[in-house]
């Protein structure tokens, strides 16, 4: 598997977005309730704030085989 790093671009927010809650899934359920974690989940997210938040500071992506999130399912 080839891993590159890459400048964050916009067009990769759904991704990174999907990634983030995802990741509150699969790493806090253990130490959180399910309704916890629905309320930390983004099902609605900004789009517009993430980016300006990513954007305000130098935000690196890593890429797998030219995806950011190759484990989805």
């Amino acid at each position: 598997m080839a891993i590159c790093l890459i400048r964050y671009n916009r067009k990769y927010l759904p991704a990174i977005v999907t990634l983030f809650n995802s990741t509150i899934q699969r790493v806090n359920r253990k130490d959180y309730s399910q309704a916890e974690l629905n309320e930390w989940i983004q099902s609605n997210p900004d789009f517009d704030l993430w980016h300006e938040t990513l954007t305000s500071s130098y935000c690196l992506l890593a890429m797998a085989n030219s995806i950011i999130n190759p484990n989805r399912n």
